[in-house]
């Protein structure tokens, strides 16, 4: 380069580099960071900078008290309703409503069964209640000893269909006839000879004038229930024990299940619901006999 002295072309030549970016220019050291002081436990939150983050949590008082929270007020324990009577089953309190001589019967379906048919009798014998045994036919011819058990025992025995078809009323006149004939025959078969037969309950409470020509025809009255539990679903015996109770009223059919399944809940709640409503003043009764018209026996439950 002309004119240039020799001595200064490197520092030239340099510069010229680093101004393409291939040297990069030396880094001016950097400032010392200004350390910001962390949140102080004595100061007070409202002194600090409007230049502060806006999610800075306010600081706390090492010294100050936190403010109590409210108390929430205790609610008072429920009280049971006047002429109540009040008895404990599985940790609970269960409110019975004093029958007052009143008649409560209790029914049993599916049976007999081995096993829980037989508690259901001891509790029954224990209690001195009377009740009816709605027994499926072939049931009935598999285990005849415990349907004589049933009669030794005061109860009485109701015709609850040969299989128990939840869908014969839907399969015709002469199908609907051998149900309710083949069940009450099977019945009459495995009962002590001469023992009466005289209700007729229809499976699931599904009437229609088909099912009713054919229970007349036999002379038997229809069985319907008025508190269902629907023990047979197996919802706990604490809920089968609150269910019945809540629907008590005088005259009332029960509908229990000592067949067609494990009744162990049903057996349970049995033992406790038998001594709640003899000490609540209601009296256990056999159902009693009603004749109702096709129409009205053919009415949904």
């Amino acid at each position: 380069m002309t004119g240039v002295p020799r001595v200064l072309l490197p520092a030239l030549l340099a510069l010229a580099l680093a101004g393409c970016g291939t040297i990069p220019p030396p880094a001016s050291p950097p400032a010392p960071a200004a350390t910001a002081p962390g949140p102080s436990l004595t100061s007070d939150p409202s002194a600090s900078s409007t230049t502060s983050s806006p999610t800075a949590r306010p600081s706390v008082s090492a010294t100050s008290s936190p403010t109590p929270r409210p108390t929430r007020p205790t609610k008072a324990a429920p009280t049971p309703p006047p002429d109540t009577w009040v008895g404990h089953f599985k940790g609970h309190e269960v409110w019975v409503p004093r029958g007052h001589g009143a008649a409560v019967s209790f029914t049993f379906d599916d049976g007999p069964w081995p096993g829980s048919t037989s508690q259901v009798l001891g509790l029954l014998a224990q209690h001195h209640v009377h009740a009816v045994f709605c027994l499926i036919g072939d049931q009935a011819k598999t285990y005849p000893s415990l349907v004589k058990k049933e009669v030794a025992g005061g109860h009485e025995l109701c015709d609850h269909s040969r299989d128990h078809d939840l869908t014969m009323n839907k399969k015709g006149r002469k199908y609907v006839d051998a149900e309710v004939a083949d069940g009450l025959a099977d019945v009459r078969a495995a009962a002590p000879h001469g023992t009466p037969v005289t209700f007729y309950r229809q499976p699931g409470g599904l009437w229609d004038p088909t099912v009713v020509k054919a229970m007349d025809a036999h002379g038997l009255d229809p069985l319907r229930w008025s508190d269902d539990p629907r023990d047979w679903s197996r919802p706990g015996s604490a809920v089968i024990v609150h269910r019945v109770v809540s629907h008590l009223h005088p005259g009332v059919v029960i509908l229990m299940h000592d067949g067609g399944g494990d009744r162990s809940q049903s057996v349970e709640a049995l033992r406790f619901l038998l001594d709640a409503v003899v000490a609540a003043g209601w009296h256990p009764v056999l159902a009693p006999h009603v004749k109702l018209s096709a129409k009205a026996a053919a009415r949904p439950q």
